[in-house]
């Protein structure tokens, strides 16, 4: 499935992330951790893989890809089951910016 939607702000995007990775899986979001790591591409960070951990080792994922402001859905086991499309999308903006907020904190 493929949705497009208008999320500017990369805060608000985790939250979007986390409910959907949930939502698939009929989880709570209190229920769960989600991890982020930075991905790169020729040295440069371009996007983040933020992973679902949640009860029974269920572990869900998704590739938001700054650059080209998409987000990619996968389940337990690889498939990919959602994509978003980002219009506007934080972009490589919105990602240096969360990147520096989690040095700081």
């Amino acid at each position: 499935m493929r949705v497009r939607l208008s999320i500017p702000d990369f805060w608000q995007l985790r939250v979007y992330v986390l409910e959907k990775l949930c939502e698939a899986e009929g989880l709570e979001t209190s229920q769960v951790v989600l991890a982020e790591m930075p991905l790169r591409k020729r040295q440069r960070v371009c996007g983040l893989l933020l992973e679902m951990q949640g009860p029974r080792q269920l572990r869900k994922q998704a590739v938001w890809s700054a650059e080209e402001d998409r987000v990619l859905f996968y389940d337990g086991i690889g498939r990919r089951f959602l994509e978003a499309e980002l219009c506007p999308g934080p972009g490589l903006e919105g990602l240096r910016l969360a990147l520096e907020s989690k040095r700081v904190a």
